[in-house]
């Protein structure tokens, strides 16, 4: 338990070094019509996504990214799943949400993914077990949404 703050520390790293974040709030307003051109494509969803968190002035394109994220994440797509988790943890682009955080990231994981379970064990021990009880049936209910095969894109950006 001592090493919690350090674990969470390590998890939200992560999420910024594996999404390129800059440390800013999003303060933009997403224009629909700018990704219809996307719709269906979960692959590409995720790179532009991606693409926008990475760009030089990320803050007014996290509604952006978040609403591109979750899409390719409702799709099955598990890197999209981690960031929309690592999204919901920082409150970049929706409602900060750690129960959702928690239950995207769970989703994103791959049997053996060590690094997923990492930052997984790092959410539990910073979540009380109602928050911990929230984010599993949270997960459940998402699971239960999503297409039985698991989206594998090519790596993009």
């Amino acid at each position: 338990m001592k090493n919690a703050p350090r674990i969470m520390a390590q998890v939200i790293l992560f999420s910024l070094i594996a999404l390129g974040f800059m440390v800013n709030r999003a303060t933009g307003v997403e224009a629909p019509s700018e990704d219809q051109d996307l719709e269906g494509k979960p692959c590409a969803q995720y790179d532009r996504g991606v693409m926008l968190v990475n760009s030089q002035d990320p803050s007014p394109h996290f509604v952006r990214a978040f609403n591109l994220f979750s899409k390719a994440s409702y799709a099955n797509e598990a890197r999209a799943q981690y960031a929309l988790g690592s999204l919901y943890l920082r409150g970049w682009g929706g409602p900060r949400d750690a129960a959702l955080a928690y239950a995207w990231i769970a989703l994103s994981a791959e049997p053996g993914d060590e690094r997923i379970e990492s930052a997984l064990n790092g959410l539990r021990q910073q979540m009380s077990k109602p928050m911990l009880d929230l984010a599993e049936e949270k997960r459940r209910e998402i699971s239960a949404k999503l297409p039985a095969l698991r989206i594998h894109c090519p790596p993009g950006l």
